[in-house]
């Protein structure tokens, strides 16, 4: 090899080794404008979750209703709006479970609406009507779309696993007669 040739590998070598720094400094870039895109979209998201837990003057009414109304559950006609309400709000915090439970949102982030979902998973009132929806639609072989929050009650405790998969359980007042 010649001292022309050797020249110009060296070049060569030069160059590759630039544009390869150059392409992995721009792929760092491209990588850190992706993660503070992603977080803004992230809280954006987390916030929308809570805005409408906060502000949704019907979820929160509803919420207000569930805990601290007397026994409500014997309230609930097919196709009223009591049982549209109820839905909207546990379809609601089932999603939210859901989210949780694929770890689309955090603990951290998750801890924001916990002790909602707490509330409703402890009240009686909202255990009866989960059972009974669980029990009914387990007859017609799917399931419940309340599953999620169900789920989650069961696991951390607040719904008594053992009494709520029992069909036959004096635990829960019949309010849906297929059951």
């Amino acid at each position: 090899m010649n001292q022309d040739e050797l020249f110009f590998a060296f070049a060569n070598l030069i160059v590759s080794l630039f544009t390869l720094l150059i392409a992995i400094v721009a792929g760092i870039f491209a990588y850190i404008q992706w993660r503070k895109a992603n977080t803004i979209r992230r809280a954006k998201f987390i916030y929308q979750l809570i805005e409408k837990l906060r502000n949704d003057k019907e979820l929160v009414d509803t919420f207000q209703e569930v805990i601290y109304g007397q026994a409500w559950h014997g309230q609930i006609l097919c196709n009223s709006k009591m049982e549209y309400q109820v839905d909207r709000l546990f379809a609601y915090l089932s999603y939210v479970c859901f989210l949780y439970r694929t770890k689309l949102i955090l603990d951290d982030e998750f801890n924001i609406v916990k002790h909602k979902v707490i509330k409703v998973c402890e009240n009686y009132s909202s255990q009866i009507y989960l059972w009974n929806l669980f029990h009914y639609w387990n007859e017609k072989k799917t399931s419940c779309s309340f599953l999620e929050l169900i789920n989650f009650g069961r696991e951390n405790g607040w719904i008594n696993s053992n009494s709520f998969n029992d069909k036959n359980s004096v635990d829960y007042e019949k309010i849906i007669k297929n059951v």
